[in-house]
């Protein structure tokens, strides 16, 4: 349901924006990734003349993308550097602005894949001495750091679960295993009972706050068992996941409850919720583009973010 507040835009960005909203198995970068086609597609084919008005429609559909996926927070970081940036610029004529968030949006999309080269190297640093590696849902950053391993003195071993209700860690398996990388595959019940066997456990994130890390639900109970057992807890994501300390991430409404049960009795309750919150004094550590860092070092970044108004409406 579009709502009344946002203007329409043509077909196809309409028919793209309504594929980021209703994707329920992909994670937070890739949706980012098609979330900066949809900004760049906009400013490319936009026909009118009018300053002002590109300016308005360029909020409007940030605020759009990000009302579409409030969790995903690295969609956020996309569209708030954006529009800080054409706060902080005068701009005096159509096509100089055009080109300026073109660029902008084009280097935004290049410095994830940096980051993410720089967490393949940290990564494949960090789990030398690792050999059973358990990882929860299907984290893309994750992913892609256990495909760049390519050689390595120990065996390495991937522990995953289905993720229910979408079974996103098939998806998983199958991309590891393409790679001929050792894996294995479980419910998500019999995941978290075998989670004494694992090494080191590492989960991604859909955004990291002061109060916690936003991630598939299930996260907050893992980490609860890797304290119990002493299983070193990483979160692996870059910094465009860090959500400023200003700004509210709206709380999640239930999803579709025919992913849990098809005929529902009377006066039975389906929930269904897609994301759970681990504190951040749970995590061993945190793995990005800067490297290792504390939960301490997450908590000083955070102060220091800025939101534009727009995405605060």
């Amino acid at each position: 349901m579009i709502s009344s507040r946002y203007p329409f835009f043509p077909p196809t960005i309409e028919k793209r924006l309504t594929t980021v909203q209703e994707d329920n198995i992909h994670g937070a970068t890739r949706l980012t990734l098609q979330s900066a086609e949809i900004l760049l597609e906009f400013i490319q084919t936009y026909r009118g003349n009018h300053l002002l008005d590109f300016q308005r429609l360029l909020k409007a559909l940030s605020h759009r993308l990000v009302k579409s996926q409030p969790s995903m927070i690295s969609i956020f970081t996309l569209t708030n550097q954006l529009l800080l940036h054409l706060d902080e610029t005068a701009y005096s004529t159509l096509g100089q602005i055009k080109h300026d968030t073109d660029t902008l949006i084009q280097d935004f999309i290049k410095s994830l894949g940096s980051a993410q080269e720089s967490i393949n190297q940290a990564l494949d640093h960090l789990l030398t001495s690792y050999e059973n590696i358990y990882t929860y849902s299907h984290s893309g950053t994750v992913v892609e750091g256990l495909l760049s391993i390519k050689k390595r003195e120990n065996p390495m071993n991937v522990q995953c679960s289905e993720a229910r209700p979408n079974n996103e860690g098939l998806d998983l398996v199958t991309r590891l295993s393409n790679h001929h990388i050792p894996v294995s595959i479980m419910t998500d019940a019999e995941f978290f009972s075998s989670i004494h066997h694992a090494d080191v456990i590492l989960i991604g994130a859909d955004a990291v706050k002061t109060t916690g890390v936003i991630n598939k639900t299930g996260s907050y109970p893992l980490a609860i068992l890797a304290s119990y057992h002493d299983i070193p807890f990483y979160v692996v994501c870059m910094k465009e996941k860090m959500v400023p300390a200003s700004y509210k991430i709206p709380t999640e409404q239930n999803r579709n409850v025919q992913e849990i049960m098809k005929k529902i009795p009377k006066k039975v309750t389906v929930k269904n919720h897609y994301f759970d919150s681990v504190p951040l004094e749970l995590c061993t550590g945190f793995l990005s583009q800067s490297g290792l860092l504390t939960s301490d070092d997450i908590l000083s970044d955070l102060k220091h973010l800025e939101v534009h108004p727009t995405l605060l409406e």
